[in-house]
């Protein structure tokens, strides 16, 4: 990121703005999708929440959700989305974001 956006300070409340609605909305749909998939009706929703996880948290600087994440996304590519390994996938993007969470507050 250039210095002239990191003393932005338009840009830096745009920023907090995507951390607001990560924690706000977007983590709480996602953990939500995720307990409905463990009873398979989830599907393409979840899916979606995923990717948009890896996308978005990225952006403000949550890494290790977005490496999780975009680990979660390639399995379920390549291995469907019932599979052992992308349902541990998800698992640990869940427990990681537990984590993370508990920092917030």
């Amino acid at each position: 990121m250039s210095d002239d956006l990191i003393h932005d300070d338009e840009f830096q409340e745009m920023m907090r703005g995507f951390a607001q609605n990560f924690w706000a909305s977007r983590i709480p749909d996602f953990l939500q999708l995720a307990q409905l998939q463990t009873a398979n009706t989830a599907g393409l929703e979840l899916k979606r929440a995923v990717h948009g996880l890896a996308g978005t948290a990225e952006m403000i600087n949550e890494k290790g959700i977005g490496d999780l994440a975009r680990q979660a996304e390639t399995c379920w590519d390549v291995s469907g989305a019932q599979s052992e390994i992308t349902l541990a996938a998800i698992e640990a993007l869940i427990e990681f974001i537990k984590q993370r969470q508990a920092l917030q507050n």
